[in-house]
């Protein structure tokens, strides 16, 4: 996940971009929106240009020479199957911007988020306006450091993919074999545990991808200190491959305590 900023000054043609339904190639589809009237994308701009006049709570009206705020949010290719075109994908990337917003401090604001399909990685386009609901300015101070923050909480939080230690996205055929796997086994891990209520849910949505779960026990103790996935004869840490979605303790979270009966999965013993 990562979001890059432009400053505009005019909403219409920016909303037209971003909301475009006639183009075949792009299809843009509005996810959500706040404080504007989307009957049409001339209602949109309206909407925003008029409230460029709102005073704030003093009687000031704030006069920005680019007062359009334009940011791209952009999703790996390797998480492309988290946001399937339908309603649960877009469900699901609103919700993720909706987080980026709250976490930028932009709660107050009039905006438009429309996903585009004109690229082979998931994406969408989020416009607002930089003077928000009550008249203020929003302040664009460290803007892509903050962002830069919010966008790696977030994919910590969710199991999204990070890019590589140059920042570019990584590109699944140009992997070795052992890292494809690796990829391939994370992401069908991430989807059954999303996809899953209980432990045995789980296992099964696992065995569907050709998944082993391994439980691993210290020999001393007897007690469970994590858990592994295997695919391939290859076996992949669940904190390693996830912290925030597959280590045992977030399962354990999710699915609670590991019953004793029903769920017929390989236990290996820790060393």
């Amino acid at each position: 996940m990562i979001a890059k900023f432009k400053n505009r000054v005019d909403f219409s043609g920016l909303v037209s971009y971003a909301n475009d339904i006639k183009s075949d190639e792009k299809r843009g589809r509005l996810l959500s929106y706040q404080g504007v009237c989307v009957v049409s994308n001339e209602t949109i701009a309206d909407s925003f240009n008029t409230h460029l006049r709102r005073p704030d709570s003093r009687g000031r009206v704030h006069h920005i020479g680019q007062p359009v705020k334009h940011v791209s949010i952009s999703f790996s290719p390797e998480d492309a199957h988290l946001f399937p075109d339908n309603e649960d994908g877009d469900r699901y990337m609103a919700q993720l911007v909706d987080e980026w917003l709250r976490g930028m401090g932009i709660t107050n604001a009039q905006y438009i988020v429309a996903r585009h399909f004109d690229k082979t990685h998931p994406h969408c386009h989020l416009v607002f306006s930089r003077i928000d609901l009550d008249g203020n300015i929003i302040s664009a101070f460290n803007e892509r450091i903050s962002s830069a923050k919010v966008c790696k909480e977030i994919k910590l939080r969710y199991g999204l993919t990070f890019g590589n230690t140059t920042g570019e996205k990584v590109n699944r055929d140009r992997l070795r074999p052992i890292q494809q796997l690796r990829f391939d086994v994370k992401s069908a891990a991430i989807v059954a545990a999303n996809c899953s209520t209980s432990w045995a849910e789980f296992q099964h949505s696992l065995e569907a991808h050709g998944i082993e779960a391994y439980f691993i026990i210290n020999s001393s103790t007897g007690e469970i200190r994590g858990i592994a996935f295997a695919k391939d004869g290859c076996r992949f840490a669940g904190s390693k491959l996830s912290k925030q979605k597959l280590s045992y303790g977030k399962l354990v979270a999710k699915f609670g305590e590991l019953p004793n009966v029903g769920v017929n999965v390989l236990f290996t013993p820790s060393r």
